[in-house]
């Protein structure tokens, strides 16, 4: 398993601020590509971003990565709680529901970094794991989380209802 690389010391992560907006969209525009182009039938490139909303919620945190004033990754992390099920074990994990590092400072540390990040925000809010999902043939992704320590505990299968 390789380490990742360390980001250098001008990258600083902190809270996106709605100064970020732009920038962010055009981070998210990346990373729709991507998906778009993996899952053409779940993903749509029309997506202009305009969904895209800074809300405080002390559950819920987005950090961004900026180095030389520019912003070159971003992470949306939330706190859950185990819903109520007499079957499972009551914890607090935080799920990634989004990571993109910019497409021109890919393998520099940045990732890793705000992973890093996102898991102290969250650790300090009672959650005891990261969870995320990592959407099929996107080997990049795997690869990147495998050499953080993440491992898988579920597949998501689904079935076109067309023909039953």
């Amino acid at each position: 398993m390789s380490t990742p690389v360390e980001p250098s010391a001008e990258v600083q992560v902190r809270p996106a601020t709605r100064h970020d907006v732009p920038a962010l969209r055009r981070l998210r525009a990346q990373v729709h590509a991507l998906h778009a182009r993996l899952l053409p039938d779940f993903f749509r490139l029309d997506d202009d971003g305009q969904a895209l909303v800074l809300e405080r919620d002390p559950w819920s945190e987005m950090l961004v990565a900026c180095a030389a004033e520019q912003l070159r990754g971003y992470i949306v992390v939330k706190v859950v709680d185990t819903p109520w099920d007499p079957s499972m074990t009551p914890r607090r994990r935080a799920h990634v529901e989004i990571i993109v590092v910019d497409e021109g400072h890919r393998r520099e540390g940045i990732g890793a970094r705000l992973m890093t990040e996102a898991s102290r925000w969250a650790r300090g809010r009672g959650a005891v794991e990261v969870v995320l999902t990592v959407w099929t043939d996107n080997r990049e992704a795997e690869r990147f989380y495998e050499t953080l320590g993440y491992e898988p505990i579920a597949r998501v299968l689904r079935r076109s209802t067309d023909g039953i």
